[in-house]
């Protein structure tokens, strides 16, 4: 399970689930996964319950759905609901700090997954970062400090 400060992407976040038909849900399964049995859709086949957070739910036409605070999105394809359905968890679910998102934490996150795709922009980042640290008074001491733990 991952920790509070360890960010989770995307691509990790999906491929942790697991399918339970709805006529085999019970008070268990609720209870553990956070699942309103009186929120379901009639319709609903099989719920996908995803290991770190979340689940959306997909209908005897093979629709997958999810409702997400006020909005119900639904789609043939499951990507799209997955996206709705990990941008609503990020800052509900994981990727907090300490339990509560912070602006830091939340442009964090942002720029986490961004750099997912694009490792230029990630190292462009990180150099801006590092050149603003050579003027502070702690410099890049704590950097340092920190690659060479890794190290051993």
């Amino acid at each position: 399970m991952k920790t509070k400060n360890t960010y989770l992407s995307f691509q990790e976040w999906r491929k942790e689930f697991f399918e339970v038909n709805k006529k085999d849900l019970n008070k268990e399964i609720l209870d553990k996964w956070g699942i309103g049995k009186e929120f379901l859709f009639e319709d609903t086949k099989k719920i996908r319950i995803y290991k770190y957070g979340g689940y959306l739910e997909i209908l005897n036409n093979n629709l997958f759905t999810v409702g997400l605070e006020r909005t119900i999105y639904e789609n043939k394809e499951i990507e799209p609901i997955e996206k709705e359905l990990y941008k609503w968890c990020n800052g509900e679910i994981f990727n907090l700090y300490n339990g509560y998102a912070s602006e830091t934490n939340n442009i964090a996150n942002k720029i986490m997954q961004e750099c997912e795709n694009d490792s230029d922009y990630l190292f462009e980042i990180i150099h801006e970062y590092l050149q603003l640290l050579e003027d502070t008074p702690i410099g890049l001491k704590g950097i340092k400090e920190t690659l060479e733990e890794r190290e051993n």
